[in-house]
């Protein structure tokens, strides 16, 4: 008889730098100056703010979301983001 593997609960505890929006509660990375559900400005930006990976250059079919301005892969039907 097969049993299933019980899913490890995701660790939701914040890293240094980190921080969760005001507007919306999305925890968001130390590395990103706006809220990545919202757009809600960080309000207490740390020296890692804007510091992220470069930005994904485009690949053929990728397109940005008229709504959000996100940059979605070409396999994506619907927007990553929004």
């Amino acid at each position: 008889m097969l049993v299933p593997f019980p899913l490890q609960a995701k660790s939701r505890q914040l890293r240094p730098g980190d921080w969760n929006c005001f507007n919306c509660s999305f925890h968001n990375f130390a590395s990103r100056l706006y809220c990545f559900k919202c757009n809600a400005e960080n309000p207490n930006p740390g020296p890692q703010a804007g510091q992220g990976p470069p930005a994904q250059p485009f690949s053929h079919g990728d397109w940005m979301c008229p709504s959000c301005n996100f940059h979605n892969y070409s396999s994506r039907m619907h927007c990553k983001k929004c």
